[in-house]
């Protein structure tokens, strides 16, 4: 997903900017509840940027990839892990190991693991900044 934002504060270690829902945004000073916080961008590609510059910021290629194989690998190899591992959680509770028990802990195992990645990535817990893309 990319989003427009204008830079609002240019340190040495750290640039930070504010969304830009529509070009009004830029000279506003009253404040909007929609415009949200500042929020700590990166600007990896070496772009001149200065307080006020609108820019054009997302997430790259790699972390979007990175981030869907993460979001599918997990809960896929969790459920395998589940089916698995259902032989031994029905001995620890002295449940016969059926099929039907294997899909119920499978399935267990898949729900909790979705649920921990959707948890995480609707988190406030975010691993790397967006990155500026483009200067506009």
């Amino acid at each position: 997903m990319h989003s427009h934002a204008f830079i609002v504060q240019v340190n040495d270690d750290e640039i930070l900017a504010m969304q830009l829902i529509t070009q009004a945004c830029v000279t506003c000073t009253t404040g909007c509840l929609q415009r949200g916080k500042p929020f700590a961008v990166a600007n990896s590609r070496h772009f001149s940027v200065g307080k006020g510059t609108v820019v054009r910021i997302g997430r790259s290629r790699f972390t979007r990839a990175v981030h869907g194989l993460i979001s599918l690998i997990v809960p896929v190899a969790s459920a395998v892990a589940g089916y698995l591992l259902s032989g031994l959680i029905a001995k620890k509770i002295g449940f016969e190991s059926t099929e039907t028990f294997k899909a119920v802990c499978a399935m267990s195992f898949l729900a909790v693991s979705a649920g921990i990645v959707f948890a995480v990535s609707r988190s406030r817990l975010h691993f790397l900044k967006p990155e500026i893309l483009q200067v506009v």
